[in-house]
């Protein structure tokens, strides 16, 4: 009887000791799906917040509202405003009464790129899906061209049309320049390859269509016959890569945001740095650059919009003061953008919102959606 007890007493210590392993291992298992979690959580405000190697088009994607705003241009004379929703529409909406002029329905297609002459004359659309669309006599008409462009993991990094809309490009990741010339005789495609010592990073074409600024990851730059590609003498070696880059309306400089969260303006022709800023947002932990630059006519004022910032700033380039934060938008801001008259200053946002603001008094006028 004693030897049956002694049994039934170890074998219900065994089975306590058991229990507690079980739950010892299932207290670990826990602490573990935990930190997991916290750590995908982290990993994935990386990927949303700081993903260097992240397709801007992937963190796009991301945003709440469908009609959530890309890029914003106007005309030469101010009267229309030039809204992309890359997963609604690209419209043309007249200033002064907020209606559309004139527009275009993506029909679930997923607008890349798109721009337009400040004459009105030429607009040049570039699709996720790989096709480009050129119209010669704007946006309303059929496109006289639709290459279907096998990019793989070349995907395009700028697309550009010249003030007069004779010159219309668009530039791949990996050094391959498309266009198209428009002139009396008609339409001429022409295309090259970039000189690459790494990936490019951002293009932008100069008002006059001539001239091509073209940055790669490695941070260097270069400017390109705009025809050619023949490149300029003077090679420009930049603080960080470029994350934006804008040409100023006389062509003499360029706007250029880094990674390292600078705004610089560089002469165009001996590739000296003419001014230059940082970003006026901290925040521990992340990193800040500028996505949205841009440059008024005259030359008298830059804004930056953070690449993570629902607010952006503005500097005045006669004055040493710091610079004016405008807050406003519920969503990052994507697109900014200087009225003809050089007192106004337009933005878009993920919020879905255009908003106009007063340069004279640095505030908001309206919103216009």
């Amino acid at each position: 009887m004693l030897q049956i007890v002694e049994q039934q007493t170890a074998r219900c210590c065994t089975q306590r000791r058991a229990g507690v392993i079980v739950v010892k291992e299932l207290m670990l298992l826990a602490v573990c799906l935990v930190s997991l979690f916290g750590l995908g959580t982290r990993s994935v405000n990386w990927m949303a917040f700081e993903g260097d190697h992240q397709d801007s088009r992937t963190r796009l994607a991301r945003a709440a509202s469908p009609r959530y705003v890309s890029r914003i241009t106007t005309n030469q004379d101010g009267t229309k405003l030039w809204i992309s929703r890359p997963l609604h529409s690209i419209v043309a909406v007249n200033r002064e009464t907020g209606e559309t002029d004139q527009g275009l329905m993506t029909d679930c297609r997923r607008l890349s790129r798109a721009a337009h002459s400040l004459n009105n004359s030429t607009s040049l659309l570039v699709w996720m899906d790989g096709t480009a669309e050129l119209y010669p006599q704007g946006i309303g008409g059929e496109p006289v061209q639709s290459p279907v462009l096998n990019c793989g993991d070349s995907f395009d990094i700028a697309a550009d049309v010249s003030a007069d809309g004779a010159v219309a490009l668009f530039v791949l990741r990996k050094g391959l320049v498309y266009g198209w010339f428009i002139g009396e005789s008609g339409v001429e495609e022409f295309a090259y390859s970039l000189p690459t010592s790494s990936d490019l990073a951002r293009a932008c074409l100069n008002r006059e269509g001539s001239r091509l600024f073209v940055a790669r990851e490695d941070g260097t730059a270069g400017i390109h016959d705009v025809l050619t590609g023949a490149g300029q003498e003077f090679k420009l070696t930049l603080r960080a890569p470029c994350t934006s880059a804008v040409w100023s309306a006389d062509g003499r400089s360029i706007l250029v945001a880094t990674k390292d969260g600078c705004v610089s303006l560089i002469d165009a022709v001996t590739g000296a740095t003419q001014w230059e800023r940082a970003l006026a947002i901290e925040h521990i932990g992340l990193s800040y650059w500028a996505d949205s630059i841009a440059i008024s006519r005259d030359g008298k004022h830059v804004a930056a919009a953070s690449s993570h910032s629902k607010t952006f700033d503005v500097w005045d380039l006669d004055s040493d003061q710091p610079p004016y934060p405008l807050a406003g938008h519920e969503g990052v801001i994507r697109s900014l953008e200087f009225g003809h008259d050089n007192q106004t200053l337009y933005s878009g946002s993920l919020d879905g919102t255009v908003r106009e603001w007063s340069l004279a008094s640095y505030s908001q006028r309206r919103i216009i959606d």
